[in-house]
Protein backbone atom coordinates (compact mmCIF):
# COMPACT_ATOMS: atom_id res chain seq x y z
CA UNK A 1 0.00 0.00 0.00
CA UNK A 2 2.83 2.38 0.90
CA UNK A 3 4.52 1.70 -2.45
CA UNK A 4 1.38 2.21 -4.56
CA UNK A 5 0.06 5.31 -2.83
CA UNK A 6 3.16 7.19 -1.74
CA UNK A 7 6.36 5.83 -3.24
CA UNK A 8 5.22 5.12 -6.82
CA UNK A 9 3.77 8.61 -7.51
CA UNK A 10 7.04 10.13 -6.32
CA UNK A 11 9.35 7.72 -8.15
CA UNK A 12 7.54 7.64 -11.49
CA UNK A 13 8.36 11.24 -12.58
CA UNK A 14 11.97 10.76 -11.51
CA UNK A 15 12.24 7.50 -13.43
CA UNK A 16 10.64 8.98 -16.55
CA UNK A 17 12.97 11.98 -16.36
CA UNK A 18 16.01 9.69 -16.16
CA UNK A 19 14.77 7.66 -19.14
CA UNK A 20 14.19 10.83 -21.19
CA UNK A 21 17.62 12.19 -20.37
CA UNK A 22 19.86 9.13 -20.48
CA UNK A 23 18.08 6.46 -22.53
CA UNK A 24 15.73 7.95 -25.13
CA UNK A 25 13.70 11.10 -25.65
CA UNK A 26 12.36 11.19 -29.22
CA UNK A 27 9.02 9.53 -28.53
CA UNK A 28 7.35 10.91 -31.66
CA UNK A 29 9.75 8.88 -33.84
CA UNK A 30 8.86 5.70 -31.95
CA UNK A 31 5.28 5.98 -33.23
CA UNK A 32 6.47 6.08 -36.85
CA UNK A 33 8.87 3.19 -36.29
CA UNK A 34 6.14 1.13 -34.61
CA UNK A 35 3.83 1.68 -37.60
CA UNK A 36 6.60 0.55 -39.97
CA UNK A 37 7.45 -2.51 -37.83
CA UNK A 38 3.75 -3.37 -37.57
CA UNK A 39 3.34 -3.16 -41.36
CA UNK A 40 6.37 -5.38 -41.82
CA UNK A 41 5.04 -7.88 -39.28
CA UNK A 42 1.56 -7.98 -40.83
CA UNK A 43 2.91 -8.41 -44.37
CA UNK A 44 5.34 -11.07 -43.11
CA UNK A 45 2.47 -12.99 -41.51
CA UNK A 46 0.50 -12.61 -44.74
CA UNK A 47 3.40 -14.14 -46.73
CA UNK A 48 3.81 -16.96 -44.20
CA UNK A 49 0.07 -17.66 -44.35
CA UNK A 50 0.07 -17.69 -48.15
CA UNK A 51 2.94 -20.17 -48.29
CA UNK A 52 1.68 -22.16 -45.28
CA UNK A 53 4.82 -21.49 -43.23
CA UNK A 54 3.44 -19.83 -40.11
CA UNK A 55 5.49 -20.64 -37.01
CA UNK A 56 4.58 -18.74 -33.86
CA UNK A 57 7.97 -19.27 -32.19
CA UNK A 58 9.81 -18.01 -35.27
CA UNK A 59 7.52 -14.98 -35.47
CA UNK A 60 8.04 -14.16 -31.80
CA UNK A 61 11.79 -14.64 -32.03
CA UNK A 62 12.14 -12.43 -35.12
CA UNK A 63 9.87 -9.75 -33.68
CA UNK A 64 11.71 -9.70 -30.34
CA UNK A 65 15.09 -9.58 -32.08
CA UNK A 66 13.96 -6.68 -34.26
CA UNK A 67 12.59 -4.72 -31.29
CA UNK A 68 15.80 -5.37 -29.32
CA UNK A 69 18.02 -4.29 -32.23
CA UNK A 70 16.07 -1.11 -32.84
CA UNK A 71 15.94 -0.42 -29.11
CA UNK A 72 19.71 -0.71 -28.74
CA UNK A 73 20.26 1.32 -31.92
CA UNK A 74 17.94 4.12 -30.77
CA UNK A 75 19.57 4.24 -27.33
CA UNK A 76 23.06 4.44 -28.87
CA UNK A 77 21.98 7.21 -31.25
CA UNK A 78 20.49 9.10 -28.29
CA UNK A 79 23.66 8.66 -26.23
CA UNK A 80 25.88 9.86 -29.07
CA UNK A 81 23.68 12.85 -29.84
CA UNK A 82 23.07 14.06 -26.28
CA UNK A 83 26.08 13.22 -24.14
CA UNK A 84 27.86 15.93 -22.15
CA UNK A 85 31.55 16.61 -21.60
CA UNK A 86 32.32 18.56 -18.41
CA UNK A 87 28.62 19.35 -18.13
CA UNK A 88 28.49 20.95 -21.58
CA UNK A 89 27.32 19.51 -24.90
CA UNK A 90 30.20 18.03 -26.88
CA UNK A 91 30.91 20.73 -29.47
CA UNK A 92 32.65 18.33 -31.86
CA UNK A 93 29.59 16.11 -31.98
CA UNK A 94 26.98 18.88 -31.86
CA UNK A 95 27.71 19.91 -35.43
CA UNK A 96 27.32 16.39 -36.83
CA UNK A 97 24.90 14.63 -34.50
CA UNK A 98 21.63 16.22 -35.66
CA UNK A 99 22.41 14.92 -39.13
CA UNK A 100 23.60 11.57 -37.79
CA UNK A 101 20.41 11.14 -35.79
CA UNK A 102 18.26 11.93 -38.83
CA UNK A 103 20.27 9.59 -41.04
CA UNK A 104 19.99 6.75 -38.53
CA UNK A 105 16.24 7.27 -38.22
CA UNK A 106 15.95 7.13 -42.01
CA UNK A 107 18.04 3.93 -42.07
CA UNK A 108 15.65 2.29 -39.59
CA UNK A 109 12.56 3.38 -41.53
CA UNK A 110 14.18 2.53 -44.87
CA UNK A 111 15.02 -0.99 -43.70
CA UNK A 112 11.40 -1.51 -42.71
CA UNK A 113 10.15 -0.09 -46.01
CA UNK A 114 12.40 -2.42 -47.99
CA UNK A 115 11.29 -5.37 -45.87
CA UNK A 116 7.63 -4.54 -46.49
CA UNK A 117 8.36 -4.28 -50.22
CA UNK A 118 10.08 -7.69 -50.14
CA UNK A 119 7.06 -9.19 -48.42
CA UNK A 120 4.69 -7.55 -50.87
CA UNK A 121 6.88 -8.77 -53.74
CA UNK A 122 6.47 -12.35 -52.50
CA UNK A 123 2.74 -11.73 -52.68
CA UNK A 124 3.08 -10.35 -56.21
CA UNK A 125 2.41 -6.76 -55.12
CA UNK A 126 5.76 -4.91 -54.89
CA UNK A 127 5.48 -1.14 -54.59
CA UNK A 128 9.05 0.18 -54.82
CA UNK A 129 10.35 1.01 -58.31
CA UNK A 130 12.36 -1.71 -60.05
CA UNK A 131 15.41 0.53 -60.40
CA UNK A 132 15.46 1.09 -56.63
CA UNK A 133 15.15 -2.63 -55.87
CA UNK A 134 17.89 -3.41 -58.39
CA UNK A 135 20.25 -0.86 -56.80
CA UNK A 136 19.49 -2.17 -53.31
CA UNK A 137 20.19 -5.72 -54.52
CA UNK A 138 23.56 -4.57 -55.90
CA UNK A 139 24.31 -2.89 -52.57
CA UNK A 140 23.40 -6.07 -50.66
CA UNK A 141 25.72 -8.14 -52.86
CA UNK A 142 28.72 -5.79 -52.99
CA UNK A 143 28.36 -3.52 -49.96
CA UNK A 144 28.90 -0.50 -52.22
CA UNK A 145 26.24 1.76 -53.65
CA UNK A 146 26.30 1.54 -57.44
CA UNK A 147 26.92 4.80 -59.28
CA UNK A 148 23.83 6.59 -60.51
CA UNK A 149 22.94 5.90 -64.12
CA UNK A 150 24.50 8.38 -66.51
CA UNK A 151 22.27 10.41 -68.76
CA UNK A 152 23.00 10.42 -72.45
CA UNK A 153 23.10 13.95 -73.78
CA UNK A 154 23.37 15.14 -77.35
CA UNK A 155 27.07 16.03 -76.76
CA UNK A 156 27.98 12.50 -75.66
CA UNK A 157 26.02 11.03 -78.58
CA UNK A 158 27.97 13.21 -81.03
CA UNK A 159 31.29 12.23 -79.43
CA UNK A 160 30.52 8.52 -79.70
CA UNK A 161 29.65 8.80 -83.42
Amino acid sequence: MYFQNILLPQLLPILLGLINRYIFSDWSFIAFLMVAVSLDTVTGIWVAYKFRKIHSMRLRKQFCEKVAQYGVGLILVHILSSHLVDGQPNQAFNTLMPYFKGVMYMVFLGAECISVDENMGKLGLPFLPKWFRRRMQEFNETGVLPPPPTKITSETENQSN
